[in-house]
């Protein structure tokens, strides 16, 4: 089994940061609604729909939000525990 792989079912709500998080920087995620989970073709995870996404650039977070976007349930490099984690609607 994958790291992230049953933080959410589809229909839930996540929360899956950018970077790892860092004492000098705020951090850099999206919150989405998961509609489809496993194979995406270059990676098995999450397929969200963008419902906020918070980066600094304002610009950049009105792009994303409402697009699909997918969630790794692993990655080798940027992996830590609080990549990815299920929010309450």
């Amino acid at each position: 089994m994958l790291k992230f792989e049953n933080v959410a079912e589809v229909g839930e709500v996540i929360k899956a940061l950018d970077f790892r998080p860092m004492a000098d920087r705020p951090d850099n995620y999206i919150v989405g609604r998961v509609i489809a989970k496993g194979d995406m073709g270059m990676c098995e995870g999450y397929k969200v729909v963008v419902l906020n996404s918070e980066t600094g650039c304002e610009e950049y977070d009105v792009k994303r939000i409402a697009t699909e976007m997918i969630v790794p349930f692993e990655m080798s490099m940027l992996e830590h525990d609080t990549r990815v984690t299920k929010l309450t609607d």
